[in-house]
């Protein structure tokens, strides 16, 4: 463990500076130190980090176990009446049928 200044551990999260003192990591920032999963959003917070899913999706947010499965948004009703919904990662679009237009 990195010590600080006045000799004392740095606490879990944190590092020590050029300067001695304990520094709060951003685990969100460094590669591979957030174990948010796919299509997750990573918070950096005082020694820590929050992982949640981002819009369009739902689940856990943490990697190891985790997840964040895509929503079907079309399986309710999010399109005009006769229009066709087609899912996308994290979305949908609506379009018309052939023929018509709206």
């Amino acid at each position: 463990n990195a010590t600080n200044s006045s000799g004392g551990a740095c606490a879990a999260g944190f590092s020590l500076d050029a300067a001695g003192a304990c520094r709060d990591v951003d685990e969100c920032a460094g590669v591979g130190l957030d174990v948010c999963a796919t299509n997750a959003i990573c918070t950096n917070t005082l020694g820590s980090f929050r992982c949640g899913c981002g819009t369009g999706f739902t689940g856990s947010g943490y990697g190891t176990g985790g997840f964040c499965v895509d929503n079907n948004e079309c399986d309710s009703p999010v399109c005009a009446p006769n229009a066709i919904c087609t899912n996308t990662l994290g979305s949908y679009s609506c379009t018309c049928p052939a023929g018509q237009s709206g």
